[in-house]
């Protein structure tokens, strides 16, 4: 319902390590996302785990946890 963005300050690189597997009527999905720091060009590695539902033809993430 209220987006959430990286306002710029970094850019996506790469995600690696992605499981997906399901959880109840809901997926999981666990990732290690890559990016870099648009000023200093420094990587940065954060953990992702995204609940994501499904309603009819389309998917949610209902919650978007990041480390």
């Amino acid at each position: 319902d209220n987006p959430q963005t990286l306002n710029g300050s970094f850019l996506f690189e790469d995600r690696r390590n992605l499981k997906i597997y399901e959880d109840g009527g809901d997926f999981k999905a666990l990732m290690e996302v890559m990016f870099r720091d648009e000023l200093t060009n420094i990587q940065q590695v954060n953990s992702v785990e995204m609940t994501i539902s499904k309603n009819e033809r389309n998917f949610y993430v209902e919650e978007f946890i990041y480390n």
